[in-house]
């Protein structure tokens, strides 16, 4: 009887250990892709600002 309550208390501790295991994956994805968007985001306004910048220049020298 022992034996069996004690696996069982086993499992639930791998259980649970597996959900934390788990939702810190998840977290550190969702860190990623908001790394990855902000980068995308930084990369889409800096060429923004080089065109508005040396854009206006070239056509002025047209």
């Amino acid at each position: 009887m022992e034996q069996e309550e004690r696996s069982k208390k086993r499992q639930r501790n791998v259980g649970e250990e597996n959900q934390e295991i788990v939702k810190i994956t998840h977290l550190g994805i969702v860190c990623l892709f908001g790394i990855l968007d902000l980068c995308i985001l930084i990369i889409q306004t800096k060429k923004l600002t080089f065109n508005n910048r040396y854009g206006s220049e070239l056509r002025r020298k047209v």
